[in-house]
């Protein structure tokens, strides 16, 4: 049985990425399978699309701190995978958040 705030957490991020409906419905048991998925997303977007990128993360409101921490101090190869979990760690509180308090 799929973890309900795993799942969540996929929806929220295919719909706040655009990315495609099937980003968030196959096979996406654990947030390492989302990590995966995600990452090569974040790496083309790092890569070629960085104005995007950056406007995803303000919009889905990851600390911005964290981002230039990243951004600074992380060795290239290392920099789409630690932008990736912080954008999955921003998007579990909101389905943490919102599945305790009631969406409003």
């Amino acid at each position: 049985m799929k973890d309900k705030v795993i799942v969540q957490t996929a929806e929220i991020i295919a719909r706040d990425l655009n990315l495609s409906p099937d980003f968030s419905e196959q096979g996406l048991e654990t947030l390492e399978d989302i990590k995966i998925r995600l990452e090569p997303v974040i790496g083309h977007l790092l890569d070629h699309e960085f104005e995007r990128l950056l406007q995803v993360l303000y919009r889905i409101d990851v600390d911005e701190d964290k981002v230039k921490e990243v951004l600074t101090y992380s060795t290239p190869g290392k920099i789409a995978q630690e932008i990736t979990d912080l954008v999955i760690e921003r998007q579990r509180q909101k389905i943490i958040t919102r599945n305790r308090y009631g969406r409003s």
